[in-house]
């Protein structure tokens, strides 16, 4: 759901009138790998694999200027 979200805020910034940006001039933050590569997958099959998705790591260094960071909570309900 959170890779969806994304999409959805990235088709946003694309269709944006007010907005100039580029999708290469977009970056996606997150600090799992198997949510970098879901991350990933979904934007190629909605042909938006021009963004560049990394963990904090890949991004040292770079500068972009959108950065959506998406942050993913795993927990569990214990009755």
């Amino acid at each position: 759901m959170e890779a969806v979200q994304v999409v959805k805020y990235l088709q946003a910034l694309k269709s944006s009138d007010k907005l100039s940006i580029k999708l290469c001039d977009v970056g996606i933050i997150t600090p799992y790998r198997k949510q970098v590569e879901k991350t990933r997958l979904l934007l190629a099959s909605v042909g938006l694999d021009e963004v560049k998705v990394g963990s904090v790591v890949e991004f040292q260094g770079q500068e972009r200027l959108v950065i959506i960071i998406s942050t993913v909570s795993v927990f569990t309900l214990c009755e």
